[in-house]
């Protein structure tokens, strides 16, 4: 089932936990609703924006997969209003990203920052994960907006965007380390 035009439901439903563990991981229509809402409000445009795929490394989570990976007791991934995010490691030593001047997919060199650098990048941010949280913070409605890492330096975005975007909290943590 498309959600819009580049993201499907089966991007926020996966999850290697759920399936290893035996978990259902299977959304009510109004958790649908509210992943519809989180991709046209945030990562459709964002996806317009960067020209590139998003990878959706965590969406919808039901209570005991949330509770099997660690997930806050709150957390929005139940609610369908959040998703973390990772892009595709850049094939040359120069990261490039997307140009503001030209939002479909135009670059500009980022020579020396980063380069090389991915979605598995160790110790430090991916620049084009770096632009992305920044066009988020800057130009789309949010909750919340996170650049987060792990121990082992892998970073990623966590976004969530209420279905009434009025409710929303703006609330930005940049370099958060997760446990």
């Amino acid at each position: 089932m498309k959600l819009t035009e580049n993201f499907k439901l089966t991007e926020f439903t996966k999850s290697s936990t759920a399936q290893r563990l035996g978990l259902d991981n299977t959304p009510s229509p109004n958790i649908v609703r509210a992943l519809t809402n989180l991709c046209q409000q945030v990562l459709q445009p964002l996806r317009d924006w960067y020209g590139k795929p998003i990878i959706v490394s965590s969406g919808y989570r039901s209570a005991m997969l949330n509770k099997a990976v660690g997930g806050v007791s709150n957390s929005q991934h139940m609610k369908g209003e959040a998703a973390d995010l990772q892009v595709k490691p850049p094939t040359t030593t120069t990261a490039q990203t997307p140009s503001t001047a030209s939002p479909n997919g135009g670059v500009v060199s980022l020579a020396g920052k980063n380069g090389g650098g991915g979605a598995s990048t160790v110790g430090r941010v991916n620049a084009e994960l770096k632009w992305l949280f920044e066009y988020i913070r800057d130009n789309l409605p949010f909750d919340q907006l996170i650049l987060e890492h792990n121990k082992a330096g892998v970073y990623w975005i966590h976004v969530s965007c209420k279905e009434d975007v009025t409710k929303n909290r703006k609330q930005v943590i940049y370099d958060l380390l997760k446990k």
